[in-house]
């Protein structure tokens, strides 16, 4: 089975999405598709994004696909999604707002069915906090264990650049068999 990334920009953390990146991987983290869309950055609302992810999405070496439309942007992604959906268990990076988002909205848009969502759609971040680790950063991760990034897109905030992280973090705790290595962690009485 391959391993899919799923990364999302909204404007804000509960705004809409306005740009999407996917990456898929095999099992040896070979990339072998990518998918990157835009949409409606003109209409940007807030600040930090305007300064921060705006020129990371727009100003790189891979460039997005832009849409006129919200709907067309997230109809193009469904067809994609829907076509690869099967292939892959599908990773996040604490995407319980944002990239969750996305797939209720592709549902409101009756683009995806009732099952359709990434299921189970795994966390990365959960799984850096179960090992001991900040789960709010694969960046940390990966300086703290040297590990190679492969891809030329250097801002943090590009969708690409940001699954292809994501993944990198994913492969390296599972090749350490994450669940044999963890710390205890405090509950929440203690």
């Amino acid at each position: 089975m391959h391993v899919g990334v799923i990364d999302v920009e909204t404007d804000g953390l509960w705004g809409r999405p306005f740009a999407i990146g996917a990456v898929i991987f095999n099992d040896k983290m070979n990339i072998i598709n990518k998918y990157f869309v835009c949409t409606g950055v003109e209409t940007i609302s807030d600040d930090f994004v305007k300064r921060e992810i705006v020129p990371a999405v727009l100003n790189e070496t891979m460039k997005p696909k832009m849409f006129a439309t919200y709907a067309d942007m997230l109809a193009d992604f469904a067809l994609w999604y829907n076509e690869v959906r099967g292939e892959c268990i599908w990773l996040n990076h604490l995407g319980y707002i944002v990239e969750a988002f996305l797939f209720r909205e592709l549902k409101q848009y009756d683009l995806i069915g009732v099952f359709d969502a990434p299921f189970p759609f795994v966390d990365v971040g959960s799984m850096l906090h179960v090992c001991g680790h900040d789960a709010t950063s694969v960046e940390a991760y990966v300086k703290l264990k040297a590990l190679e990034v492969p891809t030329d897109i250097v801002s943090v905030h590009h969708p690409i650049r940001d699954c292809i992280v994501t993944a990198v973090v994913y492969f390296d705790l599972m090749k350490m068999n994450y669940c044999s290595n963890t710390k205890k962690i405090k509950s929440c009485n203690e």
